[in-house]
């Protein structure tokens, strides 16, 4: 029975603490205070973070392409040097080759390599066939007539290709 009367006792005593806290308003500070607290230091912690994840991602953003424009330079003077299709291509924009005979040296690569011309043939070379065949989509309408049936005898491959290129560029386009 004592222990009984003393749970009794802490009760009143608290229930008193906290009826005189109410009454005078301290409480209600007290709590709001806290809360203002907890929701100011979510929002230091938060801007906090936010603004170093900024920070950082210029900083890499601003370094980055420096690199990337320097390294894509210096991969682009080797790819001419040592891609077969880079040097065809080069070739063709001086006017040295005419669209035909770049045709059928692209047909060469795919085929019969070493008899391309030497100056076409790196010791290492560079050369996937989708490339050799989106860059005779791409001349395909500037080749004579007699030279296409040529080049679709020769690769079967071809005409499948070119359907599904003029499909990729067509909605290309239209995106």
């Amino acid at each position: 029975m004592y222990r009984e009367q003393k749970k009794m006792e802490d009760r009143e005593k608290l229930v008193k603490s906290m009826a005189s806290k109410l009454a005078t308003g301290n409480g209600l500070e007290i709590i709001a205070t806290a809360r203002k607290k907890k929701k100011l230091q979510v929002v230091v912690y938060s801007a906090s973070t936010v603004l170093l994840f900024l920070i950082i991602a210029i900083i890499l953003y601003s370094k980055a392409p420096d690199k990337d424009l320097s390294s894509e330079k210096a991969d682009n003077s080797d790819n001419l040097k040592i891609n077969s299709l880079g040097l065809l291509a080069n070739d063709l924009r001086n006017k040295a080759i005419t669209f035909n005979q770049y045709a059928f040296y692209l047909r060469d690569m795919l085929i019969r390599y070493d008899s391309l011309p030497q100056q076409y043939r790196p010791a290492m070379p560079d050369l996937r066939t989708q490339d050799v065949y989106d860059s005779l989509s791409v001349i395909w309408s500037r080749i004579d007539l007699k030279n296409r049936q040529q080049l679709l005898k020769d690769l079967p491959k071809l005409e499948h290709h070119l359907k599904e290129y003029r499909v990729n560029n067509f909605t290309s386009r239209a995106k």
